[in-house]
């Protein structure tokens, strides 16, 4: 009796419908295209090379090895819904056994139930949703029975990372579809119909659409980007990509003229190296800052590099303000009690701002706007900046002074400086012991410009009154992620979060509606503008030197 016979089945001697096999069913299943594991490797071989031997291809050979353990081997009768379209995000299906139908819900199919093609044993679908973690863009349903082998996106990408062989492979297969070596048959179908037509996706490159590998996205962003891509009509094909860009993920921008980058990405000089080798041509920062960027090697390898200057001052400034209160009037630890039941008012008294001094280091945009809020709370201004703005010293309230001045006179500091090797740790142990014993650092702008260590032993000996951060410098392997399920191995992170007086969040200052609103929008147009051929300096925004 065949090896097929021992899966679990409904009454009609099949397998339920879209149930999993155990494990050991899997391999059973399998003996009907081949020898144990050796059927799912020829399946994944084909798919990927058009070859069964996966000696063919050692790039393939060694990643379905890593792979093998991960994929899942489904049964499916006819008429199940394997996938379905605008849904089961991040997976790749590949028919072992059996043939789908592929529907498109857009309307662009050649039947009336949107109908558009076959996929039969040995292709695959879903290349597009497995790499950039995105829905379906097709139905696929069970003509007959089927076996189909998936693969999940979290899974893929701890074989992938770091692999630059296999990515630059199923990048040449996107370029051509999702679905590669045309895998729809309508002509053998009856539902073809008279005229025939076969529903072609267009290539991911254009003259009119220009690809933007997207790292580090969030749900935030996607949801802001499209929006206003869709409004502008949708000139940019964006590839969302869950990872930051690092030496490992690099290779996922292949087929991308663009690449577009957080604060945390990594973009040092091997990185844009590999970048320009892979055809990119663009770096498009979704914020202000650009520390991060080796500004002299895309200048080198002619990069052009542009940022989003001003998205939301009044966000920033609002939450510096919002950390401010937080700190002095001990609301964090007034929360914390009440939730307990303790209504007790003992250690929460603070200071009224009204008629103290605060101290404004960076008096750029963000920095007026703090101005602005510090003078609502009727305090006087002392400001610092190696450019000064006129304007602000118009006000009677407001005065540039010396940076001692800043940290010596002061109770409340807030910092609004861009990073830069003549700004790194300006607030060190020598500012720090400048300061009163009751003073507020707030920090909304970048980690380095703290010296951590300093910081941390200033709170530790009650030398400063609190400080209020939503930076970190060393934040990039922990700031934007869930790590809730992991212990911090980070000993001045962990060191900070332990103090009472010190409120740190994961920088989230820039995180309004409005502020999205105007990334998304200025990204977009940098980008449009670099794809109309201004380059380099003649980019709007650029940061080139």
């Amino acid at each position: 009796m065949g090896a097929s016979s021992s899966i679990r089945r409904s009454s009609e001697g099949k397998v339920p419908r879209g149930e999993s096999p155990t494990e050991g069913e899997v391999e059973k299943v399998q003996v009907k295209v081949g020898e144990g594991s050796l059927a799912r490797k020829a399946s994944v071989s084909l798919a990927f090379t058009g070859s069964t031997n996966v000696s063919d291809n050692p790039v393939i050979a060694n990643a379905i090895k890593h792979l093998a353990p991960s994929i899942q081997a489904v049964q499916f009768m006819a008429g199940d819904t394997v996938v379905t379209a605008g849904q089961d995000q991040g997976v790749l299906y590949i028919v072992q056994v059996g043939t789908l139908g592929m529907y498109s819900n857009s309307g662009g199919g050649i039947g009336e139930d949107g109908f558009v093609g076959k996929l039969p044993a040995g292709k695959m679908g879903g290349l597009d949703s497995l790499v950039d973690n995105t829905p379906q863009t097709y139905t696929a349903k069970a003509e007959e029975d089927c076996q189909i082998l998936k693969i999940q996106h979290e899974q893929f990408m701890e074989c992938v990372r770091g692999n630059d062989d296999l990515l630059h492979m199923l990048m040449e297969r996107m370029r051509g579809g999702s679905i590669p070596a045309a895998p729809f048959s309508p002509a053998s179908s009856p539902r073809a119909g008279a005229n025939n037509k076969i529903m072609v996706r267009p290539k991911l490159f254009s003259h009119d659409v220009i690809r933007v590998a997207f790292f580090d996205a969030k749900p935030y962003d996607r949801e802001s980007f499209n929006k206003y891509n869709r409004e502008g009509g949708s000139l940019i094909d964006f590839r969302y990509i869950d990872e930051q860009l690092s030496e490992d993920t690099v290779s996922m921008a292949d087929g991308c003229h663009v690449v577009c980058l957080f604060v945390n990405d990594g973009c040092n000089a091997p990185i844009l190296e590999k970048l320009k080798k892979l055809g990119v041509e663009m770096i498009t920062m979704r914020c202000a800052g650009f520390d991060r960027v080796d500004l002299e090697a895309c200048e080198r390898l002619g990069l052009t590099v542009a940022r989003v200057p001003a998205y939301s001052p009044y966000a920033v400034a609002e939450h510096a303000a919002a950390l401010l209160q937080m700190i002095n009037r001990k609301l964090n630890v007034a929360y914390d009690r009440v939730k307990q039941g303790n209504f007790s008012l003992s250690g929460l008294v603070g200071f009224d701002l009204h008629g103290k001094k605060c101290g404004v280091l960076g008096t750029g945009k963000i920095g007026q706007c703090f101005i602005n809020i510090a003078l609502g709370f009727g305090m006087e201004v002392l400001m610092y900046d190696v450019f000064k703005n006129p304007k602000l010293e118009e006000n009677p309230k407001c005065r540039y002074v010396q940076l001692d001045e800043v940290f010596s006179q002061c109770d409340v500091v807030s910092i609004h400086l861009p990073l830069l090797p003549s700004t790194k740790h300006v607030v060190c142990e020598r500012t720090l012991g400048l300061m009163q014993p009751h003073a507020i650092l707030l920090n909304v702008s970048r980690g380095g410009l703290v010296d951590t260590q300093a910081l941390i032993d200033s709170l530790r000996s009650m030398r400063i009154g609190g400080a209020g951060l939503d930076v970190y410098e060393n934040e990039a392997s922990y700031f934007f992620a869930d790590k809730s399920a992991q212990n911090i191995a980070d000993d001045q992170l962990s060191r900070l979060l332990s103090f009472r007086n010190c409120i740190l969040t994961s920088h989230q200052a820039f995180l309004t509606e409005e502020a999205l609103e105007a990334i998304s929008k200025t990204t977009i147009s940098n980008v449009i503008a670099f794809n109309k051929g201004q380059t380099m300096k003649e980019c709007p925004n650029s940061v080139n030197k």
